[in-house]
């Protein structure tokens, strides 16, 4: 039986502050792993879950299960880099709820790939299903590469960084992303890079005028640097969906695609 009477190892989950995790256990059954979770009462930057589900807290709890997974059924070292080139997720049922008890969340997990990457590495994709209180409410699912400490460092030579400290602009088609380093939920421990799931973020916010989000859609092929502009644009945009794609030095790294 999966508790939540305590959080897992922080480092299982890539997480400097015990605060932030939100992971508690995980067992196998079956074949099968499941990890819960507990989600907060209130949170200063997710709100209150059980009132109105933010999709990108619902995502960063799948990474960190999805972390803790690849270390603890993969045996992939602590020391490993994980570095996520794809990240989705489909709602299917919002939680809405005047239970102000913190929601309890398990996910099972399922293999999709395992094996070598093309690039340096070994290669992992997994997805999930996630349940609240029982009752399936969505899917998720991520790919990443797996490279040890030396090679990301080969992979990381870049010139220093210059902090940057401001908030998300979107006046139309284009906007500029800026972040604050110190922000205790996306840059947790020390980061030479822009975390992955800022960037969703800001994307879900370029879109938070829409109805409740329903699927998102994430992939990166290149690492965001700290001490550059990073700009977002709108690509496409159709009935009920839209993609957005992230420029640095005019290159494109990554695109988010969103629909509700």
């Amino acid at each position: 039986m999966l508790e939540v009477q305590r959080t897992v190892d922080r480092s299982l989950v890539h997480k400097l502050a015990v605060s932030e995790v939100l992971i508690t256990d995980w067992t196998t059954v079956d074949g099968s792993v499941w990890v819960a979770a507990q989600w907060p009462r209130r949170h200063w930057f997710f709100g209150e879950p059980h009132l109105r589900l933010d999709p990108v807290l619902v995502m960063e709890t799948f990474r960190q299960a999805w972390v803790l997974v690849a270390h603890t059924s993969f045996g992939v070292p602590l020391s490993s880099h994980v570095v996520m080139e794809e990240h989705g997720l489909r709602i299917d049922k919002t939680v809405a709820s005047s239970d102000p008890k913190p929601p309890t969340v398990w996910l099972k997990f399922s293999t999709l790939h395992a094996g070598r990457s093309a690039g340096a590495g070994s290669s992992l994709q997994l997805s999930a299903e996630i349940f609240v209180a029982g009752v399936a409410i969505a899917h998720a699912w991520g790919k990443a590469r797996l490279v040890t400490k030396s090679v990301y460092e080969r992979m990381r030579r870049r010139p220093p960084r210059a902090d940057l400290v401001a908030q998300f602009r979107w006046p139309s088609e284009r906007c500029v992303v800026a972040f604050d380093t110190r922000h205790p939920v996306f840059f947790d421990h020390p980061n030479d890079h822009v975390p992955g799931m800022l960037l969703i973020s800001a994307a879900c916010d370029a879109v938070r005028s829409e109805d409740s989000i329903r699927q998102i859609r994430a992939r990166f092929i290149r690492y965001f640097e700290l001490n550059s502009t990073i700009s977002l644009e709108r690509a496409t945009t159709e009935p009920g969906s839209v993609v957005l794609r992230f420029y640095q030095l005019g290159t494109c790294g990554g695109e988010v695609e969103i629909c509700w």
